[in-house]
């Protein structure tokens, strides 16, 4: 490659006359670089500081037309020139433009005019430019993308202007053009891949060609058309890759600005991870370069969250046939949530409103109930919490007459009631006949009566019920007579279906014996007996279940006495539950182990094995429940002992298998 530099400084010598205005020496430097037949000059202008405007003007060759002119210089084909300015301030500047020249001398011609003064540059500036081969010197083309504008000039040295290009061999892609005259290729493809083409320049003597490729590829833009990224939680792991595509890979990624949450990192490869510490919203710039160097930015958000989590901790207990209604509330996460029973299920004719929370409606039947409750957000984060809900039966006093009592012997009986909730506490307000006391807490009256009487009382009952405990007030009557009366309390001892029962005596007292026993109403439980003489109650029953039945007895005057008796007979005790469902990895477990028969209350037990890691057996309600944190199956034996004395024994044998929490269907 030929160079010439050729460089020209000019100091214009301003004389100093007394009757004329002083005058600054200005300067001005012109450097010529010749490659072949391609010309780059540049002025370079330094005026003095008291200069206000300037401008400049430089005369070219005649029929030489410019290119790549600098400082927004504008060629004026007519009269030949390049004009740049006016500047109004005295700052230096540099200027430039580049021509293409057949072989031969030129001369350059450049002025600069200082506030109304013109100032030439002394002497002409020749240059002189040797013939050289025809040839197009660009070997590689920039890569392309589609549906953006494209441009790149051939470029050529040598020969004689003017040259003509065309394709000599293959053909452009779609929507890229050759202008024949310039040699520039342009336009906007249409499609990604890689062309194979040539292009041959011809002046008047020779020609010259060149094999390209040009790659086009893809719109290089970022794979996430959102702004905003996926929220995260704190103190939970975060990890999200925000990718590119089109382009030229492999790429590279940068966080230019903002910031980011506490511990989360983000790597070349445009992956954020951590933990984050800390909530809010944050605002970052990303900036994407491929392999051609092309960049290309965005701005990103991301926000960070607290955990979902149920802050409701116990739920109301319930009264069959009122209305129930129960607000759940949670804390944390994004957006609406779902409410759900994740295991479990609620009493009959309740329901759960999914996306309000609400428990609500009317039970109609007392039963307990060990539920999960679980709540979702609209990002997926779920919180899951243990509960029972007990559906209470309405406190009702069974009766108002308590049994009759015999004076000068013992009484024993039970204030009556059904529903509420154990335990209860008992008072009253008026007056039992002497020698009669009640227990708070178990409702019975006993003692030895002293009199033969009827007294009146108020009694006040309260039950357990949350969070408001039921109560009801009724007044009872009780007698305690001289005459015949069946003194045996009226609830006999339970027995248990299928085992002997131990033999006892209904007792009479107040009249002459022998006396004559018989069952006026119901039935003695299938497989007992009852002696008519001695009222000797013997045998095995062979059903369960609450009897009552209704006996009198007879003295020997022929005075008649009845009482109503309730005897509950259980069955054998059993574990009803027959299969455990499967549980998945950290996430909550709760299942209520169910026992039937026996005397309770229950006692739960693991016989042998192993319940999952984190789950733990409640010994008095039979529930498992925990988070189990490894995945396996596991096989254990359960036992349930009841309150008989010696107490029944059950046992059963159950698996739980520990699955993944995408494998598992609650």
């Amino acid at each position: 490659m030929y160079h010439r530099f050729i460089t020209l400084y000019i100091i214009g010598i301003l004389f100093i006359f007394s009757h004329l205005p002083v005058l600054c020496a200005e300067t001005s430097q012109r450097t010529i670089d010749l490659s072949i037949n391609t010309v780059t000059v540049t002025l370079s202008i330094t005026p003095e500081n008291d200069i206000l405007a300037y401008n400049v003007v430089e005369t070219l060759p005649t029929g030489t037309i410019p290119f790549n002119i600098s400082t927004d210089g504008i060629f004026h084909a007519t009269s030949g020139r390049i004009k740049w300015g006016t500047f109004l301030d005295h700052s230096p500047r540099n200027f430039s433009y580049t021509l293409m020249l057949n072989p031969g001398e030129y001369n350059i011609d450049g002025t600069f005019c200082l506030d109304g003064d013109v100032l030439s540059v002394l002497g002409d500036q020749n240059v002189q430019v040797e013939y050289f081969p025809l040839n197009i010197d660009l070997y590689e083309l920039p890569p392309a993308q589609i549906n953006e504008t494209y441009s790149i000039f051939l470029t050529t040295s040598g020969g004689y202007l003017p040259y003509v290009f065309d394709v000599s061999d293959g053909s452009l892609p779609s929507g890229i053009l050759l202008n024949t005259g310039t040699g520039e290729i342009y336009g906007e493809p249409q499609v990604s891949g890689s062309y194979t083409f040539s292009i041959g320049v011809t002046d008047q003597n020779d020609y010259a060609a060149m094999e390209y490729s040009l790659e086009i590829n893809e719109t290089f833009q970022f794979k996430h058309i959102n702004q905003t990224l996926p929220r995260g939680t704190k103190d939970l792991s975060y990890f999200y890759n925000i990718e590119a595509s089109g382009g030229k890979p492999p790429y590279v990624f940068k966080k230019l600005s903002g910031s980011l949450p506490q511990d989360i990192v983000f790597q070349s490869d445009g992956n954020l991870s951590g933990v984050p510490k800390q909530t809010g919203l944050f605002t970052f710039s990303v900036q994407l370069t491929d392999l051609y160097d092309r960049v290309i930015q965005k701005e990103y958000t991301l926000q960070i969250v607290d955990n979902i989590s149920i802050i409701t901790d116990i739920l109301p207990d319930g009264i069959v046939g009122n209305a129930y209604e129960q607000q759940l509330i949670s804390n944390g996460g994004y957006g609406d949530k779902i409410w759900s029973v994740y295991s479990g299920r609620l009493p009959q004719n309740i329901q759960l409103d999914p996306s309000t929370g609400m428990i609500k409606g009317s039970p109609e039947l007392a039963n307990y109930h060990s539920i999960v409750l679980s709540v979702e957000d609209i990002d997926g984060r779920t919180a899951y919490k243990a509960m029972t809900l007990e559906m209470i039966g309405i406190l009702k006093l069974e009766i108002n007459e308590m049994p009759v009592g015999s004076k000068s012997h013992e009484y024993s009986e039970t204030i009556r009631i059904t529903g509420g909730k154990a335990p209860f506490e008992f008072d009253y307000t008026g007056s039992l006949p002497i020698g009669l006391e009640l227990d708070k807490t178990t409702g019975i009256i006993s003692g030895i009566p002293e009199y033969a009487a009827v007294k009146n009382m108020y009694v006040t009952i309260t039950d357990s019920t949350t969070p408001q405990p039921q109560e009801i007030s009724e007044k009872i009557r009780i007698k305690t007579a001289s005459e015949l009366t069946i003194t045996t309390p009226a609830i006999l001892p339970r027995a248990r279906k299928g085992k002997e029962i131990n033999l006892f005596n209904l007792l009479a007292f107040g009249g002459p014996d022998p006396f004559q026993w018989t069952v006026e109403s119901g039935d003695l439980p299938y497989g007992l007996q009852m002696d008519p003489v001695t009222a000797l109650i013997s045998g095995t029953p062979l059903n369960s279940g609450n009897i009552v039945m209704t006996v009198a007895v007879q003295d020997n005057k022929g005075e008649i006495a009845q009482k109503e008796f309730l005897w509950h007979i259980y069955d054998n005790l059993s574990i009803q539950t027959n299969a455990l469902p499967d549980a998945a990895k950290d996430i909550v477990y709760n299942v209520t182990l169910s026992g039937s028969g026996g005397l309770p209350d229950y006692t739960w037990h693991l016989k042998n094995g192993h319940l999952p890691d984190n789950l733990q057996l409640d010994s008095k309600t039979g529930r498992i429940y925990g988070t189990p944190g490894q995945k396996s199956p596991f096989t254990f034996t359960i036992q349930i002992n009841d309150s008989d004395s010696p107490p029944q024994v059950a046992e059963k044998t159950f698996t739980i298998e520990v699955l993944d929490d995408d494998l598992y269907i609650s």
